[in-house]
């Protein structure tokens, strides 16, 4: 059986990285595949998803898991940028150096590039990215940042977020699901999804739980938290949650990405500032209203012919809740939601060449 190893930001309690291992997971066992997870939780990545996982800090354990492997997958995500953690370029790029060191095939996949701002990592990119085997890229915004920093695009190609191709919990499960979160939850009522995240030190609670409490009581609906990172986002929107006046509620548990984004179906919109959030939203067909912190929001949404409702440091109240009307009095345009099963199949057809190549076909 071959064997495919990936790396990327793995067993953070990252929903929007746990759905790529879930998709990755699923398609590599369908071609009858073995999948070797790179995780900060290598025991809690291979029970959720059923694959083999490793330490992702264990440097010989990753050295001798590449060198019995037959490819090398980096991504997907923005790894390769420098504005996080300065750190974080050098060891995705470590990873991927190993790969080429021991000869073996690297594909460098569904990322977004930069921002890059260092001089050194820029070159180093350079270097590393010129030996790779090939570079799907997220969105256009990504492929415009490689030629802008001076990478050779030659083997790159525009593709789409590997999450379009997530296997999504049936309605009906999805439904029956809920109502442990929601348990008066009725499909006659309108529900609003909402998916946010502070950002460098800024996190605007009492604006959003304001522009939550309007919606709520102005447009008679409800409002769910989807908290994407759970460290992070969970305590966030508690906060949030406790400065409302209006009822809300939390969906807050170890579930699967597919489970969340059955869930995140049945709302009648979603509010997000995680990207995953809004591929979530995308993918289940409910209308994105969405707030860039990020390049990559920014390159998303213009991918879908959308631009951001406003930025996260201004946050535009009255331009929120009048999308929120707009879609829920369906007054809005839909064409974007046409180009979803367009997407999935270009992450198939992506997929798909690396097993051809995997078994010497063309």
């Amino acid at each position: 059986m071959k064997k495919v190893v990936i790396s990327g930001y793995y067993g953070f309690d990252n929903i929007g990285d746990d759905a790529m291992v879930e998709t990755f997971s699923k398609y590599f066992k369908e071609k009858d595949t073995s999948l070797i997870v790179m995780s900060k939780n290598p025991e809690k990545t291979s029970k959720q998803f059923g694959v083999h996982a490793i330490d992702r800090f264990n440097i010989l354990q990753i050295i001798s898991t590449i060198k019995k492997s037959d490819v090398l997958i980096s991504g997907g995500g923005t790894l390769l940028q420098d504005v996080t953690k300065l750190i974080s370029i050098w060891y995705y790029l470590a990873i991927i150096f190993i790969g080429i060191l021991l000869k073996k095939p690297v594909y460098v996949l569904f990322q977004g590039i930069g921002p890059i701002n260092n001089r050194f990592n820029i070159w180093l990119t350079k270097k590393i990215l010129s030996k790779v085997n090939c570079i799907a890229l997220r969105d256009k915004k990504a492929y415009d940042e490689m030629k802008k920093l001076g990478i050779d695009t030659t083997k790159a190609f525009i593709t789409t977020d590997l999450v379009f191709a997530l296997d999504v919990l049936s309605k009906q499960e999805s439904k029956s699901l809920i109502k442990k979160y929601i348990p008066d939850y009725n499909e006659s009522k309108q529900y609003i999804g909402v998916s946010l995240r502070p950002w460098k030190n800024v996190y605007n609670e009492e604006i959003f739980s304001k522009v939550l409490d309007r919606i709520k009581k102005e447009l008679n609906v409800e409002i769910v938290f989807f908290p994407f990172h759970k460290k992070q986002d969970y305590l966030f929107l508690k906060d949030i949650q406790g400065i409302m006046w209006e009822n809300s509620y939390m969906i807050y548990d170890d579930l699967k990405p597919s489970e969340i984004a059955g869930m995140m179906s049945l709302m009648s919109a979603n509010i997000g500032v995680r990207l995953h959030s809004l591929v979530f939203a995308t993918i289940t067909k409910v209308p994105v209203i969405g707030i860039t912190y990020d390049p990559k929001i920014d390159g998303f949404l213009q991918e879908l012919g959308l631009k951001p409702i406003c930025e996260y440091s201004k946050i535009e109240e009255d331009k929120i809740i009048n999308q929120v009307q707009e879609i829920l009095e369906n007054n809005y345009d839909k064409t974007y939601l046409q180009k979803v099963e367009d997407k999935k199949n270009m992450v198939i057809k992506v997929l798909d060449k690396i097993i051809g190549e995997l078994n010497g076909k063309d």
